[in-house]
């Protein structure tokens, strides 16, 4: 049961997807990713080159030209924007946390 802290999570995340995405379609609710999740990611040393091509190939059909606005979030809202797919975006929470850390290094070095 989703109760009225539930939205205001969802209301937060789809702020985050108007961020990321220039709109939010009202999709289904998306509750944040484990805050161990988040932690474990920053935590890594990301390889850019390796973010570049995940980047190309997951992000790039969606996000043309949007790397310097992803780079200007903070390297924690990224990762939950992946972890939680915000808005219309699909979450990426089966991908590892190196691969995540690695698009964070991208994002780090294109914004």
């Amino acid at each position: 049961m989703r109760g009225s802290g539930a939205r205001g999570r969802a209301a937060r995340w789809c702020g985050v997807g108007l961020a990321l995405l220039g709109g939010c379609d009202g999709g289904e609710e998306t509750d944040p990713p484990e805050p161990d999740r988040v932690d474990a990611i920053l935590a890594l040393t990301g390889d850019a080159a390796n973010g570049q091509s995940i980047w190309d190939n997951l992000c790039e059909s969606c996000h043309s030209g949007q790397e310097a606005v992803f780079g200007g979030l903070s390297p924690e809202s990224q990762a939950n924007a992946v972890l939680t797919g915000p808005g219309a975006m699909p979450d990426f929470s089966g991908y590892s946390d190196q691969e995540i850390a690695d698009i964070l290094a991208f994002l780090a070095s294109a914004g």
